[in-house]
């Protein structure tokens, strides 16, 4: 049973109710009691006490101005997004110089069929038709200007999806 603390018109517990605390209902103000977990369901508004239907309203409006940002988002990409889909695919490591593998390879795939559709497509497609190995013989052979990349099309762009999953 939930405890209840009946507080008269000053804001204070009712004189006659011993502790403060008392039984439901009797048409007060009932309120939880100091330490009782907040009451929920349906018909209430939450601790900043926000009418239910402006909350609603503001995250469909949320929702509408992120709608571009999101779009944009899932239809471009940046050199450092290439390179953690790299790395997160395993490639790691660097050229005697330092260079991470992972900017050879993306600056070779960018070099020669763009970032609009990202690195995984040319990559995995040069794996399974070019002869190396793994991403880190790729980026080695890309770095050293002997991988062509392409954007692969039909089957050959459904083999390199797979592949790359």
């Amino acid at each position: 049973m939930r405890t209840i603390v009946r507080h008269g018109p000053s804001g204070v517990p009712e004189a006659g109710d011993p502790g403060g605390r008392g039984g439901e209902g009797n048409g007060d103000a009932d309120r939880p009691a100091p330490g009782d977990p907040p009451v929920t369901g349906p018909n209430t508004r939450g601790k900043l006490d926000l009418d239910p239907e402006v909350v609603r309203r503001a995250r469909n409006l949320a929702a509408r101005a992120a709608e571009p940002v999101i779009r944009m988002a899932r239809t471009h990409t940046t050199v450092s997004v290439e390179r953690a889909l790299l790395r997160l695919s395993g490639l790691s490591g660097a050229d005697a110089e330092g260079r991470p593998w992972a900017n050879h390879l993306v600056d070779a795939v960018q070099a020669q069929v763009g970032l609009e559709h990202g690195v995984a497509l040319p990559v995995w497609d040069a794996l399974a038709s070019g002869g190396h190995g793994s991403l880190a013989e790729l980026a080695a052979a890309a770095a050293a200007g002997r991988v062509s990349f392409r954007l692969p099309a039909g089957a050959d762009a459904r083999t390199a999806h797979e592949a790359a999953r």
